[in-house]
């Protein structure tokens, strides 16, 4: 079963027993806040990984332990932005 970008960010989260209050504390610790109530946007779809700041990525990929590449192949970015 593929999940989707949003499935993966939460089962990403769940499987290091985050609360979405934690993921808010930890990436505004690395200078890219995402708040609470954006976070729970993300992942229930109502909010595009995509839109994400480059800090907010970075932090967020930090936190949970995500390696470029894996963001790149699951947060669905168009192949002609990637670099």
């Amino acid at each position: 079963m593929t999940l989707t970008p949003h499935e993966w960010i939460r089962s990403r989260r769940t499987a290091l027993s985050l609360r979405q209050s934690d993921i808010e504390q930890r990436t505004a610790e690395l200078d890219g806040r995402i708040y609470e109530g954006r976070f729970s946007q993300l992942e229930n779809g109502r909010f595009p990984l995509t839109a994400l700041r480059p800090n907010q990525i970075n932090a967020l990929c930090q936190v949970l332990g995500i390696t470029r590449e894996e963001w790149i192949a699951h947060a669905e970015i168009p192949k002609e932005t990637r670099s």
